[in-house]
């Protein structure tokens, strides 16, 4: 079998993500950055969660995720 190359993401925080798609489709290298380069990074995490604890495991830790960002404090002051 041989290597096939699928390229890579990487998250900056909150604020930025590049990735590098490797050969995809028509383009030999395909290069993206900002947003979509995050959701493409959370999807990607997402889906990785859901193969290790299954499905409806890993969709209930996106859920917790979710809601532990709407609920505690951006800043921790201690």
């Amino acid at each position: 079998m041989a290597y096939k190359n699928f390229g890579a993401l990487v998250a900056l925080g909150e604020y930025d993500a590049f990735g590098s798609l490797g050969k995809f489709g028509l383009s030999d290298d395909l290069t993206i950055k900002g947003r979509l380069a995050q959701f493409s990074h959370a999807l990607l995490y997402r889906s990785h969660q859901a193969r290790l604890h299954g499905f409806w495991r890993g969709g209930l830790l996106w859920l917790v995720d979710r809601i532990n960002s709407r609920v505690r404090a951006k800043i921790r002051l201690d």
